[in-house]
């Protein structure tokens, strides 16, 4: 028999269950891993068609090249006047060739506007040069003999400025060219992978049109 007073019995209070932080954390990769089960069972069973190897239908072929940079004479022309300011190019250290300006024409001609200076005159001349690609480079060949006639220099001297101004003119084309078709990181200017071969050059009134198949090495 229970003596004590009502106040002093001792009362059976349900306890709260308590659910510590890895019982949660257990829910929590068991709800993932259901939802994760029922995903591949819905792409399985209801959606796609087995894997197989067949690849995709490409598109019609365009006929293009993979890439075209187009190359202005003006800014040829800048390229061309630095490097003959940096570095003059000069012959038997009599003749100097002063300026060289080009210009792009149609059917792939280019015109080199030549001005020299010997012995405190000038003469000025006009070098036309058919564009070439030859093993992957821009290459320049006479398309008619300079008018060198009537300068008054040995032509051996005037062939060897013309011989100069095509070397130099040719090495900025390539310059140029080449570059634009380098494919490089924008941030870090280092290549990713692209391997471009100039394919054809097309030369219309001031611009010079390079045409591009690239390889993909990485």
């Amino acid at each position: 028999m229970n003596n004590l007073p009502p106040t002093m019995q001792t009362q059976n209070t349900p306890k709260t269950p308590v659910i510590v932080w890895w019982q949660a954390l257990g829910f929590m990769v068991a709800g993932s891993l259901l939802t994760i089960l029922l995903l591949v069972l819905w792409l399985v069973l209801f959606t796609g068609v087995p894997v197989n190897t067949t690849a995709l239908t490409l598109p019609p072929p365009s006929g293009k090249a993979d890439l075209t940079a187009q190359v202005s004479q003006e800014y040829v022309n800048r390229e061309v006047a630095a490097i003959l300011n940096r570095k003059p190019v000069s012959i038997l250290g009599v003749v100097e060739v002063k300026q060289v300006v080009v210009q792009f024409n149609p059917n792939s001609v280019l015109d080199s506007n030549v001005r020299v200076t010997a012995l405190g005159r000038q003469f000025d001349f006009i070098i036309k040069n058919t564009v070439e690609v030859r093993g992957n480079r821009v290459t320049l060949k006479l398309k008619e003999d300079p008018k060198l006639g009537g300068l008054g220099l040995p032509v051996g001297v005037l062939s060897g400025v013309v011989d100069q101004v095509n070397n130099s003119v040719a090495d900025q084309l390539n310059k140029l060219v080449i570059s634009v078709g380098q494919a490089r990181d924008c941030t870090t200017g280092e290549q990713i992978g692209r391997v471009p071969t100039l394919q054809a050059l097309d030369l219309q009134p001031g611009v010079l049109n390079a045409q591009f198949s690239i390889a993909i090495t990485k």
